[in-house]
């Protein structure tokens, strides 16, 4: 991941992403307030929910959004957790 840029309530970041990946793999976006516990996208967390969109890719690389709501956090955490299915 490109690290993020912070606006108001959002984030935006960058990373890779596979035009054709496996059929049998689920990803999914995870935030952290201290990188010791992480939630998945729209779980609230000690008053604090933060919801991930991500755009279209380009050239193999999508923008993905994350807007926080409820209580502000001073460091954001993002990451992608894939399971296989």
């Amino acid at each position: 991941m490109v690290a993020g840029v912070v606006s108001g309530n959002t984030m935006t970041f960058t990373h890779p992403l596979n035009d054709f990946p496996a059929s049998d793999l689920t990803a999914g976006y995870r935030w952290s307030k201290d990188l010791a516990s992480f939630h998945a996208d729209g779980q609230a967390h000690e008053g604090t929910t933060v919801s991930f969109s991500q755009g279209d890719p380009v050239d193999g690389v999508v923008t993905v959004t994350a807007t926080i709501s409820g209580t502000a956090v001073n460091r954001l955490f993002v990451d992608i957790e894939v399971t296989q299915d």
